[in-house]
């Protein structure tokens, strides 16, 4: 839904944007980096997809990872319904630091004048807080159970 929304954003800006933008001003080192308006618009709903399909891909492998931890003798977590909630938590929390991205990106493009950096700072503030407290549960637990891990190892 939020790659849709990304799309309606491009839409509506797309005459705002120029037909190629600048990426990286010249020096007397190097040459300028231009890219089309294209980039501009579809590389972050792209990422998005990616990191999406990437880790919705991966969950197959959960089961064999289970039971690699096993042999280790570390436990191996929760069960499938605390995993899907958690990666589901994770999703939607990045499918909305794509989306702000890709609104700060198109803005910036457009011609808005506005701090990036701090903008930037704060939105990954915001996204590492927000999985802490969506993830917090599982967080003390894996930490606990590594923290007697190592200690059993005599590490």
């Amino acid at each position: 839904m939020s790659v849709v929304a990304m799309l309606g954003i491009a839409w509506a800006a797309w005459d705002l944007l120029p037909e190629v933008v600048t990426t990286r001003e010249a020096t007397v080192d190097r040459t300028a980096t231009e890219v089309s308006r294209w980039v501009v618009v579809g590389a972050v709903p792209a990422a998005a997809v990616l990191c999406t399909v990437l880790m919705v891909g991966a969950r197959p492998f959960d089961r064999f990872i289970v039971r690699f931890l096993g042999r280790l003798g570390l436990p191996a977590g929760d069960g499938d319904r605390d995993r899907v909630r958690d990666l589901n938590a994770v999703l939607i929390t990045l499918a909305l630091f794509f989306f702000v991205t890709h609104c700060v990106i198109i803005a910036y493009e457009a011609g808005a004048e506005f701090p990036v950096v701090p903008v930037a700072l704060a939105l990954v503030g915001a996204v590492v807080a927000t999985l802490g407290v969506l993830l917090r549960d599982r967080l003390v637990r894996d930490t606990v159970v590594l923290a007697r891990a190592i200690r059993r190892s005599g590490r």
